[in-house]
């Protein structure tokens, strides 16, 4: 009886653990975009609680094994599993809120104005829309990046110029990145039409040049409403 209350207890205290540091740990860990581009949640101290996590839950399953095996753990064992236990308490207090990604489509939209002024700038002195990548690159290098994180490591905004085309892109291209801006260019060169591809899809928000201006970006018909667009760019 003794044994069994020694292990309901110690299972009290893992579970606990897991509860204080299971959501923070698990949005850190998806944050880091392994295996796909993601928009990470801001996580405070969120790779010190999914370090706690793997911790405790080895510690555990040790402390578990040897009570099904029979055999007794020294006492060290049984300090490591409180201190991780109080760590774990003292981190979720020290730890704050957890803070969802923000809106992508601001940072987007503000990349296709000054791609667009790009364009524009180029055509007063060619009287052509035929940027270089390198040009538009440069622009939207100065820019802070949309939000999206691949692999540990946060995407910047890109540029890929599609020429002979009638109308904006209005779907991911096959091996694009969120953040990717499309330039698509007229088979005269008079035309341009830009838009940002976000996490899963293209905004709806496009920018169309023509002999050297732009209106301001507009929602595209054609394109269903992104569920976080800003209401004042309609």
């Amino acid at each position: 009886m003794v044994r069994g209350a020694y292990l309901a207890l110690y299972a009290g205290f893992a579970a606990l653990g897991a509860a204080l540091l299971a959501r923070p740990a698990v949005l850190w860990t998806e944050g880091l975009g392994l295996f796909r581009p993601v928009q990470p949640w801001h996580v405070p101290l969120g790779g010190t609680a999914a370090l706690l996590a793997a911790l405790i839950g080895a510690l555990a399953l040790a402390m578990a094994l040897n009570a099904i095996a029979g055999t007794r753990l020294r006492r060290r064992y049984h300090l490591a599993f409180l201190l991780l236990i109080a760590l774990a308490l003292a981190l979720r207090a020290a730890s704050g809120e957890l803070v969802a990604p923000a809106d992508p489509a601001p940072r987007l939209i503000e990349s296709l104005r000054i791609a667009a002024g790009v364009l524009d700038a180029e055509y007063a002195s060619t009287r052509r829309y035929a940027p270089t990548a390198g040009l538009l690159q440069g622009a939207l290098s100065a820019l802070p990046p949309p939000g999206f994180v691949y692999r540990g490591r946060e995407l910047r905004l890109s540029v890929r110029i599609l020429h002979g085309m009638s109308r904006a892109q209005l779907e991911a291209l096959p091996g694009d990145p969120p953040g990717t801006i499309y330039v698509c260019i007229s088979s005269d060169e008079q035309r341009a039409w830009l838009s940002a591809l976000a996490l899963h899809r293209v905004i709806p928000v496009t920018v169309q040049a023509h002999a050297g201006t732009h209106p301001a970006p507009g929602f595209d018909p054609l394109l269903p409403l992104y569920p976080n667009a800003l209401p004042a760019a309609r």
